[in-house]
């Protein structure tokens, strides 16, 4: 805990003095024009338990530079490269490109159609921006997608709004290659397992719909989990599936002195959520609640569910959650997560500190977030 403190005063004095400034746009024309920003958040972990699988560590969580624009009007670009984890113990980060993709206007009607690298279509949590989530991070541990690149995958999609009030977001997806491999040695035999996605898999299909009965509908590129009591009163809920048949492939080669054998195991992927958004002004407060039912039928069997309330009076906020994986055929795995925030600027500068205790590894987690 005290290692936490101070990480958490050190950040926040060097991040206050620094300050922040809007992120250049570069204009090419009347209705052509780019925006480039960064997003950078460092985490500072520190866990509970001697024996824990995870370490004590300060790392950048993420190192994200943002190209966003339009070429003219009803044509839409958006890059950005991602360098996650970077110093995390036993991690490998790189710079990678993590969203790419274009954006067209159909007809100027609100529906637009976008190509390219995009973030799958699945639910409010999986689709929401890293630069307004509720928490310190994303409930990770409740998605369980098959064949996805941190949840985004190649493909088209058709999304748009209807009177504010309706929304949708439904694509078709190629399914990510995403081989694995792991090797098993004993004294007399070798077994190597492979998963990955099938060759002969067919295309992917997810889509989520949402529906405003209070305020309206989140109709942008990404969701906004927290909206800072600037978009009044609302409750949106949704529903997402994502579907794609002969998806995943398990193969088992077990090699011995008297006999080699593999057997191989073809997987569809049939996976739905049931979701919902909601905040609502107080008075003096602002309650903010983000919550999510996940069945899962592919390289996961089971279901998920979370749900995470925030309560903020000016700049701070409390926060409290609670996840629970249940696995077919294994014990659940049930956490409360309770956290600070500290706003300094809005979204664009976020300090906060989070203690999880539960099933998994105790462990404090400190953050602070700033986006120029």
């Amino acid at each position: 805990m005290k290692k936490s403190i101070i990480f958490c005063i050190g950040l926040l004095v060097l991040f206050t003095a620094s300050g922040l400034v809007a992120g250049p746009k570069v204009e090419f024309g009347d209705d052509s024009y780019l925006n480039l920003s960064f997003l950078g958040q460092f985490h500072g972990r520190f866990v509970d338990q001697e024996d824990a699988l995870e370490n004590d560590d300060i790392f950048m969580k993420r190192g994200r530079f943002i190209i966003a624009g339009q070429i003219t009007d009803g044509i839409k670009v958006f890059v950005e490269t991602d360098n996650a984890n970077a110093g995390m113990i036993g991690s490998s980060s790189s710079t990678k490109i993590q969203d790419a993709f274009i954006d067209l206007s159909v007809g100027g009607s609100g529906h637009w159609v976008m190509a390219g690298l995009i973030l799958l279509p699945f639910s409010f949590e999986n689709g929401s921006s890293a630069a307004s989530l509720l928490g310190i991070d994303y409930n990770s541990e409740i998605v369980k997608f098959s064949n996805h690149f941190v949840w985004r995958d190649f493909g088209a999609m058709l999304h748009g709004s209807v009177a504010n009030k309706f929304a949708y977001s439904l694509g078709v997806f190629d399914g990510h290659d995403n081989l694995s491999t792991s090797v098993v040695v004993t004294d007399t035999t070798t077994v190597t397992t492979a998963k990955g996605k099938n060759p002969e898999a067919g295309m992917r299909l997810t889509g989520h719909v949402q529906f405003a009965l209070m305020g309206d509908a989140q109709t942008g590129w990404f969701y906004g989990q927290d909206r800072l009591g600037k978009a009044g009163d609302y409750l949106l809920v949704g529903a997402g599936v994502d579907m794609q048949p002969d998806a995943t492939f398990e193969t088992v080669t077990s090699v011995s002195d008297d006999a080699t054998l593999t057997s191989k195991t073809v997987m569809d992927s049939e996976n739905w959520v049931v979701d919902c958004q909601a905040g609502v002004n107080l008075g003096r407060v602002d309650a903010v609640l983000n919550a999510g039912f996940y069945e899962w039928d592919s390289a996961y069997k089971g279901n998920t569910f979370f749900a995470e309330a925030g309560v903020r009076k000016k700049s701070a906020m409390l926060t409290l959650k609670y996840s629970q994986q249940s696995p077919d055929g294994g014990d659940d795995i049930a956490d409360y997560t309770y956290g600070l925030h500290y706003f300094l600027k809005g979204h664009s500068t976020v300090a906060g500190v989070e203690h999880r205790i539960g099933d998994s590894t105790s462990q404090v987690l400190c953050a602070i977030k700033f986006l120029l």
